[in-house]
């Protein structure tokens, strides 16, 4: 049981899975992005109170082996699901599969698709540099990111940066505050 003894610790630990585990209990697909549940051994289960652990291990490959893995839809769109009870987002054990590590920051989703899980469709970034590939917000009614208009007052453009602005200025019209985030937004690394 050495060699098995991390997957063991792993169970009982609140660390998430290494690659290791994560590439024994679910097959990636790295092309379509699809995960799904490898057939688990009897080692890797506990006897419950009342049913022995070669049991729950049969009904755990019966019910979960061979179907989708961390599918689960969430409301914003990205998919999820549990691995030992903990709850675990797909995107970001792809990428753990794929690179041996989890990520030390966020990962993006390069064409703004968050159940798009597919390797080539991932990066590791910080939180700011994810900020810079998010959709106009809903609640935006100008049509333009980083532009807005209070009642008919003057067109405002802000850029923010670690909380801070790095640009704040307002425009007669709204094709000048247009072009105003255009050319300041690169500098900021927008």
């Amino acid at each position: 049981i050495g060699q098995n003894l991390g997957f063991v610790l792993c169970l009982f630990m609140a660390k998430l899975p290494s690659a290791r585990v994560l590439r024994r209990l679910i097959d990636y697909d790295p092309e379509t992005g699809s995960m799904v549940w490898k057939e688990r051994p009897v080692w890797l289960f506990r006897d419950s109170s009342r049913v022995p652990r070669k049991q729950v291990c049969e009904t755990w490959n019966k019910r979960f082996a061979g179907r989708p893995a961390l599918n689960t839809l969430q409301n914003k769109g990205y998919r999820s699901g549990e691995i030992f009870a903990r709850g675990c987002k797909s995107h970001r054990a792809a990428w753990v599969i794929v690179h041996g590590e989890w990520p030390k920051d966020q990962i993006d989703h390069i064409n703004g698709d968050p159940a798009d899980n597919r390797i080539s469709n991932l990066r590791s970034v910080s939180g700011a540099s994810n900020l810079k590939n998010r959709a106009r917000p809903k609640s935006n009614k100008s049509g333009h990111i980083g532009v807005r208009r209070r009642k008919n007052g003057p067109w405002r453009v802000q850029i923010s940066s670690s909380g801070e602005y790095v640009f704040n200025k307002t425009f007669k019209t709204y094709e000048e505050a247009c072009a105003a985030y255009q050319a300041e937004a690169p500098k900021h690394g927008f």
